[in-house]
């Protein structure tokens, strides 16, 4: 009964497992070039042993396969000699790989468990494929693909294109942005690539597209790792946050310059073979691969990279190199370059080096201990020296082809300093000295069995470095040159000396030479030497002098190693040490910009950022240099002949302005800057007291200077020291000083008895309670707002242009003589009365805060003088009277401001003229009549006078002979009678006409104004225009149409206009 049930049960499960296993079935068809008969491969398994993977080999017949998903990669292959060119593959397949089998065509459907897709190396054209929603790994490499779109594989990591001809117009992949890890899309024919939304990639792969420009990346992705897009056309490499990033490689592009991005750590950058003429790395700290060939870069900073170990900045236009920090250095190509010194002795890890091509004259091996390959073509060098060099055969290639300063002799005494080859079994030349002039060296040594080097050319061993005279250009001594350390030869055999002393000018010295067989030993020189051998000065530079060069045979050499090559005569040289600038920041890292210039053309200085590197840059002297890097350690150097110095700073956050943030400075080792600028620096002291030549001086927004000793300065033709807090400022011995500015400090007084070259000075927001400037003829510009000043002498001032005093104590202001002022401030003190009329060329006041009434204000605008400049080229206010913060405000809303604008000027406060009971009344003076005005009491008024508002005023007009009255007018509207009041400031007139005349009309189609010494006159028909002055006299006439300027002095004038309409006459004032 049990068997039964058993049975019963398994043949009810059979159908449905056979309708899961057809629903989970997935399809790859496969179309192939292979012929008829010829294997094809394939490995494939599906999730489980359990589920068969079918393949019809191209003749319709289904083979099964059991594969084993965890077996060996052979046994899930599976060949063979296929039927026909379409081959299906069936199964719930978890992975297929079919690589180098010709295929043409690849579609799939029904692919819902496959996690691995790999059909690299074939000649597919097209895909035709099916959402694949578990699928991982995904190569498409090495086919002939042009288009691409992929879709409903969501977590898909690893994609590989390379290799194919896909244009950027048609890969359409943005559907895998959440989840693709690594993108290879190398060797194929993109442009641009926006991978913006690709958050979670962390392997890029574009070299190889040789008209790729620009890809867009996830600023900000804390995932990216490696980008690669060498041998492209990336033109600018946008410098976005990228916190991870290790490698970057840009070799073969277009970049003209470099954006510094954010990569902390970065450890491999490679731009070799673009156009750059700078790149900043000093923002990489853990760079250990750097590879900057082939491009035009002068300078290079490596003072933050001190974790390099390779390398590579050959064919550029480098012209000095500072590797003192970089020690762990063990592969560098310098090659191709214009370097006339290298230090490498503090990179006691080298082990390849190539300094060809280079004006070189010596390469010092002395820390070269685990030196492999050594590369010296085309330089300057006439000897090379291998004694430290370790001699337990690590030493595989020297390569010194075409030195044409080398000599056989030279090369003899190279041979026996070299260590044995390190491989005896190599049968390429090892030791390359063509071009070197080697046909006489004994190259016996060399070769022998004990070295095993081989040559390229073979020398006959007469060259023994035989010995010559020399003479010695300075005066030996009873003293001694204690020499000590590492001077014997190689790193056991240290040497310890006492050499004769020798004297010249600005110092002292030793020399020395290597001594036979194996140069290991020094002897003193003094009228002997072998040549070819190289011979040693030890230095002893006096106080404030350095070593600079050898002179052998009239040829300054600027080393102190040297060989002779024949009779010699020797003088060592001495110059001064280098001047120098240091100053503190806060803190290492801080990313700082200055600008520096020489007096001379081309001058060298070098920079150290803090951590002993010196830096080399070149400065002009025709313009600033601007120079930025980064602050290794507190303590920044500049050595070289400095004579302007900007070290400015902004601490404005969101702009290119940089804050250098110097918190002290030495210049006692610069006795020659002409300008100095420190502004903006939180400096608590400065000491110039030892630049004679200053002639500029911004030490300004310090904030906590509270001295400043210019005392020594008498060159000083500019001083900026604003914004600190500065008490006392001596400017006795400043005689030449052309420009102040010394506003917010603390100044409670200032003397200018020796500054008559004086033209500007600013001093407001001091503690001033005095002021003479009685001595500054030639005073252009004065400031002296917020002071207690009480009274301001400017009488001796006739050449000022801008006088600024608000905010004082001031009562009064004579400024009559002050006749050139075009800009006047004297705001917020307490002055009720002043007369400008004569400053004919003012242009802007500011009288706003001084208290004055109504009334007060009315007499100020009535002695203003006619605005000197044309209105309609005025914009904003002219004229300031008010500004509603003042502790005494002008009475200006109730003043007459009518007065000031009918003079041209722009107040800022319209008054409506009711704060007075008096108004001015100017009269102009008629032509061809007079007339007179009495007030209510019969007293005669004249023109400026002050009257009663709206009390009557009579006029009597008399005409001259042959004249009537035709009107009298009152601000230029006709009056009816003889009698009117006024409410403001008025002008009155009168117009006559011969007797029997025609009366004065409104003639339509004419306009008459008074402008900028011109009268304006038009008239649409032709009319005859008439101008007469307040004397009568004609002035112009004529018969005209249309616009008409009759040039004319300022002044008023009557102006007659008849036609055939009548005559129109109106009185116009001409500014």
């Amino acid at each position: 009964m049990r068997k039964n049930s058993v049975l019963w049960l398994s043949l009810l499960a059979f159908p449905l497992f056979g309708y899961a296993q057809e629903q989970a079935q997935g399809v790859i068809t496969l179309e192939t070039a292979k012929a008829v008969g010829e294997e094809l491969s394939v490995t494939t398994f599906c999730t489980s042993i359990n589920e068969p993977v079918i393949i019809d080999w191209g003749d319709g017949v289904e083979k099964s396969y059991t594969i084993d998903p965890n077996g060996w990669g052979y046994e899930q292959e599976q060949t063979e000699a296929i039927k026909g060119q379409t081959i299906k593959i069936k199964g719930n397949i978890k992975c297929l790989r079919c690589n180098e089998q010709q295929l043409t065509s690849f579609s799939a459907e029904g692919l819902t468990s496959i996690t691995e897709l790999d059909i690299s190396e074939n000649q597919i054209t097209e895909v035709d494929l099916c959402e694949m929603p578990e699928l991982v790994d995904f190569d498409m490499s090495k086919n002939k693909l042009t288009a691409l779109t992929l879709t409903g594989m969501p977590k898909l990591e690893d994609l590989n294109l390379s290799y194919n001809e896909i244009d950027s117009h048609e890969l359409y992949i943005s559907s895998l942005a959440e989840n693709l890890v690594e993108l290879n899309v190398s060797s194929n024919k993109l442009v641009t690539l926006n991978l913006n939304a690709f958050s979670n990639l962390e392997y890029f792969y574009a070299s190889n597209n040789p008209d790729l420009t620009t890809v867009v990346f996830y600023d900000g992705s804390t995932k990216l790792r490696i980008i690669d897009m060498s041998d492209c056309y990336i033109m600018h490499f946008y410098g976005i946050s990228l916190p991870n990033l290790s490698q970057l490689l840009l070799s073969n592009n277009a970049l003209l310059d470099w954006e510094v991005g954010d990569y902390p750590n970065l450890t491999s950058l490679s731009v070799i073979g673009n156009q750059l003429t700078s790149i900043d790395v000093t923002k990489y700290p853990k760079l250990y691969q750097f590879s900057c060939s082939n491009n035009r870069l002068s300078s290079l900073n490596l003072s933050n990279n001190q974790e390099l170990i390779t390398l590579m900045c050959s064919d550029n236009e480098l012209t000095a190199l500072d590797l003192s920090v970089n020690t762990e250095i063990s592969t560098l190509d310098v090659a191709n370059n214009n370097l006339a010194k290298l230090d490498i002795t503090m990179l006691g890890n080298i082990q390849e080096l190539n300094i060809s091509g280079n004006p070189l004259r010596r390469i010092d091996l002395t820390n070269a201990y685990y030196l492999q390959a050594f590369e010296a073509t085309d330089t300057q060098c006439d000897y090379f020296y291998f004694n430290y060099v370790s001699p337990s055969g690590t030493l595989e290639k020297i390569d010194i082809r075409n030195n044409p300063r080398m000599t056989s002799d030279a090369l003899s005494m190279m041979y026996k300093t070299m260590p044995a080859h390190a491989d005896s079994w190599s049968s390429e030349p090892t030791l390359l000295i063509e071009g070197s002039n080697g046909e006489h060296s004994d190259t016996d040594y060399v070769t022998s069995s004990d070295m095993q080097w081989k040559v390229d050319v073979e020398g006959d061993g007469t060259a023994q470095n035989a010995e010559t005279d020399v003479t010695i250009n300075a005066t030996l001594t009873d003293g001694t040159v204690h020499v000590e350390g590492q001077t014997g030869g190689n790193l056991l055999n240290d040497g310890v000396y006492d050499f004769p002393k020798y004297t010249t000018g600005n110092g002292a010295f030793a020399i020395a030479q290597w001594q036979a067989p194996y140069y290991q030993a020094l002897a003193s020189v003094s009228d002997k030497a072998n040549v070819g051998v190289p011979i040693c000065i030890f230095a002893e530079p006096a106080e404030g002098y350095k070593f600079k060069s050898v002179t052998v045979n009239g040829e300054e050499i600027a080393e102190d190693w040297f060989v002779v090559t024949g009779p010699s005569t020797i003088e060592v040289n001495f110059t001064l040490a280098d001047k120098s600038i240091s100053f503190t920041t806060d803190k290492a890292g801080r990313t700082m910009q200055f600008s520096l210039a020489s007096d001379e053309p081309n001058a060298t200085v070098q920079i150290d950022w803090g951590n002993g590197s010196r830096q080399e840059t070149v400065i002009g002297n025709s313009g600033m240099t601007w120079i930025d890097g980064t602050s290794a350690g507190e303590t920044i150097t500049i050595y070289g002949d400095v004579a302007y110095a900007n070290f400015e700073s902004y601490e404005l956050p969101n702009t290119d302005l940089i804050d250098n943030e110097i918190t002290s400075i030495d210049l006692s080792k610069n006795d020659g800057l002409r300008e100095l600028c420190v502004y903006g620096n939180p400096l608590t002291s400065l000491d110039v007291t030892n630049q004679k030549s200053l002639v500029y001086l911004d030490c300004a927004a310090c904030y906590e200077l509270t001295e400043l000793d210019i005392a020594e300065n008498t060159q000083l033709v500019y001083l900026d020291c604003h914004g600190n807090k500065i008490g006392n400022l001596d400017l006795s011995n400043c005689s030449g000083l052309v420009e102040l500015i010394a506003f917010n400090n603390e100044l409670t007084e200032i003397d200018f008895g020796n500054n008559p070259e004086l033209m500007s000075v600013k001093l407001t927001n001091n503690k001033l309670t005095s002021l003479d400037v009685s001595n500054l003829a030639k005073l252009e510009e004065l400031e002296a707002n917020g002071n207690m000043l009480a009274e301001v002498d400017v009488e001796n001032n006739g050449n000022l242009v801008s006088l600024s005093l608000g905010d004082n104590d001031l009562t009064s202001l004579d400024l009559s003589t002050n006749t050139k002022l075009q800009s006047l401030s004297f705001n917020d003190n307490a002055i009720h009365s002043i007369d400008l009329s004569m400053l004919r060329e003012l242009g802007s006041i500011n009288c706003g805060g001084n208290g004055m009434t109504a009334c007060e204000l009315d007499d100020f605008y009535w002695n203003l003088p006619e605005f000197p400049y044309d209105e309609d080229e005025i914009t904003g206010t002219t004229l300031t009277v008010q500004t509603g913060e003042e502790e005494t405000p002008n009475d200006a809303r109730n003043a007459d401001s009518f007065i000031a604008t009918n003079k041209g000027w722009i107040v800022n406060i319209t008054g409506n003229a009711s704060g007075c009971d008096e108004a001015y009344i100017t009269v102009i003076p008629s032509v061809n009549g007079s007339i007179a005005l009495t007030d209510v009491d019969g007293n005669p008024v004249e023109s400026g006078d002050k009257v009663k508002k709206n009390s009557p005023i009579s006029v009597t007009a008399t005409p001259d002979d042959t004249y009537e009255l035709d009107a009298i007018t009152l601000n230029g509207e006709r009056i009816d009678g003889t009698e009117f009041t006024i409410a403001r400031a008025s002008e009155i007139s009168a117009l006559f006409k011969k007797l029997g005349g025609i009366d004065s009309v409104d003639l339509e189609g004419v306009s008459i104004n008074g402008g900028n010494q011109e009268i304006v006159v038009f008239a649409d028909t032709e009319s005859k225009v008439e101008v007469y002055n307040l004397q009568g006299a004609n002035v112009f006439a004529g018969n005209e149409s249309g616009e008409l300027r009759v040039p004319v002095a300022s002044g008023v004038y009557a102006v007659r206009v008849s036609n055939g309409q009548g005559t129109m006459v109106k009185v116009v004032a001409v500014k």
